[in-house]
Formats: C-alpha cells, structure tokens, sequence
C-alpha cells in the first residue's frame, strides 16, 4: 500500500495540478465511486448471468497504476469478478477493462463492492456496488397459445431447472401472478378446456424449480372459435372437418367454404398443400378469421404449385429453335419458379441461356414460357409446374378483412388486397 502514498516526484505534479485520474466507465456511462455500478436484476439460483464490463481509465496526465481490483464486502460469494492482471501501468488517456457476473447461491437480494486500489491521491480507493436480485427459475420462453373450438393450446420451451409449471390466465391483460386465475403444476403442452367461443384469454407460464416459483413469461392471448382442420394426408373433403380426426382434405375445399368471425381453419403440421388459399369470408374487429397449424413437427407448407395450363398438350408448344420450345402463358402472370419432371430448376438470365441446366426462361413482354426439352416438353417431361406471381399467388385475400395467418408457411408471394 505504500504506493498510495506517492513518492515526492507524485505528490509535485499533484501540486501543478497534474498526475493521474481514474475514471471508471460502464459503456459510455460514468460509474461514481460510491454509487451503484450494475443491477443485475432477476438471475435465476445456480445460473450465472451476462457478463457486464468495465473500464478504468485514466483521465490524468501522468502514468495510474492500479494495485488490486477485488470485491469486498456484502455478498461476494454470490459475484464472480475476473481482474485485470495487476499492477497494471495505464498511460495518460489509456485504459483497461475488467468484467463482473452474477452467480447466486440462493435466494434474494445480493450486494457487494468492486474495489479498486490505485496512485490517484485523490480517489486510491476506488469503490461501486453491484446488485443482483436472485430467483428461483427463469421464465419459460417461445410461449404460445393456440386457440380451438371452446380451448386453447398452450406450448413453450422447457426450462432446465423446471420441476413443474403454472399457468396463469384471465381474460383481461396485464396478467400475473397476482392477479390471474392459477393453475398449478402442469406439463407442456398444457390444454385449457371448456372455454368460451368468442372470449380472449391472456396466460404467463411460470417455472417451478427447487428454490420456488419462477418469475413469468411473457403474456400471450388467443380466442377460442369454431375449428377446422385440413389434413393433406389422412383428411378427406367429405368429412365435416370440425375434429382432427375428421379434417378435410384439400384446399379447393377451405376454398368453397363459408367462414364466421372468430373461426379457426387449422393445417396438419408437416403437411404440404399445392395451389392457392383464397379466403372466402372476412371476420370482424376483434374477432378475425384464423389460418393457423395443429400437431408436431414442421410448419404446414402451403404453395402455389400447380400445373402449367395445357402444358400436356402437344399442340399448345412451338419450336422456337433447337431444343428449345415455348408456351403461351400469360395473360396477367408471372412465372416465379418452374419444376419439370417433379424437379425444379433455376430460371435461366436470358433465352439464350436455356439449356439442360438453365432449363427455363419466362419472356414477360411476351407472357411466354420457355423450357428445355429434347422433344415436344408435352412427352419429354411427366410434368410441368410452376409457381406463379401476382395472379394465382400462394394466399389471396381479396376485399376481405380481418383474417390472420398463424404458425403456417406460405411458399410464393402473397397477394393481399
């Protein structure tokens, strides 16, 4: 420590009002000696929270050199601090950095001091709190709540230290703790039953851990309607599609239906549908029409993939000159992607370009298509697909309104008027 007491040459320049000056920054923030350095805020017991940096620099005009940079005092088993390698010599206007975490043990608050010994006579002992407010489990994140006929489906991501979970519902926002209705010890996914059609219901999850309950996640909503589901596997058109287990089939049939504000029209996950989704009812304010996904796995796919019109129709194709051969198609579209025989190719920069790899090339002065083939495309390819821009896109909502999409993929280009 003899340090701190300056040699003769230190105590001069001090003096003439010169020598070094700490300053302690956190980002481009000044932390006061004294003063609050960091919150670290709800840390979960047994988790060791972001690192947070500091800088000391030197704002003098002589050489700072720190000592020792250690916690003292408060609760210092439950911070980790990793010091910079001292003593450390920091020229004038130079600097170094040191970083502090939160590690609790257990629970509450936690406090302790970031003590900084140095030359500077004014300020050798450098000092700042850290605080941290320790809990019991994180909160459950990705939460998501899936609305059905009289129920919703709540789902989220586990959280490790997690022995069980509650939910917590109302049906105002601002839902919490204290003021929803609890339910208690639950696993994901968790059903909510016999609800009310037409009613929204707010829920946060909480985690339970050994150490208590856990703070909650953030508020989702969903409403309850009539439901439908399509199934592009096991459904068939016929059915009354209001159970999984009785799903439709293909989107020709949510095409030809009539939907009520409210409803729900739900995709089997890993499902793949080609063609349009042309929704043919509006919903209301507050009370939408939802396009949304049921089951495990991928998001349903829904494309606009279907076949080029008159394609298989050897008359419909000319010869515009080697093995390249055009159809007419337009008026009011755009070829966006092409599949020939079940596989799709990159469309090709000019009509010069078409060959066996570049296979296709779309003139839309024209509204020709053209492609590669050997022979007439309508007995050289077992098909021809496309997916079309502007008219025949993936999801079509015309003139209606209030009508959500959820937890679906729609390949193509939407067209919502």
């Amino acid at each position: 420590m003899a340090f701190l007491a300056g040699s003769a040459s230190l105590m001069l320049l001090y003096q003439n009002g010169e020598g070094p000056e700490i300053e302690v920054l956190r980002g481009l923030n000044q932390v006061s000696s004294g003063g609050e350095g960091y919150n670290f805020e709800g840390t979960p017991v047994e988790y060791l929270s972001p690192w947070i940096t500091f800088i000391i620099y030197n704002n003098g005009s002589a050489d700072l050199v720190v000592e020792d940079v250690s916690l003292r005092d408060g609760d210092t088993d439950h911070f980790v601090l990793k010091p910079p390698k001292t003593p450390v010599n920091i020229p004038a206007g130079d600097y170094v950095s040191f970083t502090v975490a939160f590690h609790p043990g257990s629970m509450g608050l936690k406090w302790a001091a970031v003590e900084i010994l140095s030359n500077d006579l004014d300020e050798g002992i450098y000092s700042f709190n850290v605080t941290g407010n320790a809990i019991a489990a994180p909160p459950p994140s990705n939460v998501r709540a899936l609305a059905e006929n009289e129920k919703v489906t709540l789902t989220w991501e586990s959280v490790a230290s997690a022995s069980a979970y509650n939910v917590y519902w109302s049906t105002s926002p601002g839902v919490s703790k204290l003021t929803g209705n609890a339910i208690r010890n639950v696993t994901c996914p968790y059903v909510h039953m016999n609800l009310t059609n037409g009613v929204t219901y707010f829920y946060v999850v909480t985690a339970e851990s050994a150490y208590g309950e856990g703070v909650e996640s953030i508020e989702v909503s969903a409403e309850p309607g009539k439901t439908y589901y399509v199934d592009d596997r096991d459904g068939d058109d016929s059915n009354d599609g209001v159970t999984p287990e009785a799903a439709w089939k293909t989107l020709n049939k949510v095409n030809s239906m009539s939907f009520q504000p409210g409803e729900h029209i739900l995709f089997r996950r890993g499902g793949v549908w080609r063609g349009k989704l042309a929704i043919p009812s509006s919903g209301s304010a507050g009370n939408p029409i939802t396009f949304g996904a049921y089951g495990t796995g991928e998001k349903p796919i829904l494309n606009c993939r279907g076949p080029v019109t008159g394609w298989d129709n050897s008359s419909n194709w000319i010869r515009h000159g080697g093995n390249i051969w055009r159809i007419y198609y337009g008026p009011y579209k755009i070829a966006s992607r092409v599949w020939l025989s079940d596989v799709e190719y990159v469309k090709a920069q000019t009509l010069s370009d078409v060959n066996e790899t570049y296979r296709w090339y779309f003139d839309i002065d024209g509204s020709w298509l053209y492609v590669y083939a050997e022979s007439n495309p309508a007995y050289y390819y077992s098909s021809i697909e496309e997916s079309m821009a502007i008219e025949g896109v993936v999801l079509r909502i015309l003139n209606k309104d209030y009508c959500n999409r959820k937890g679906s993929r729609f390949e193509g280009r939407p067209n919502l008027h």
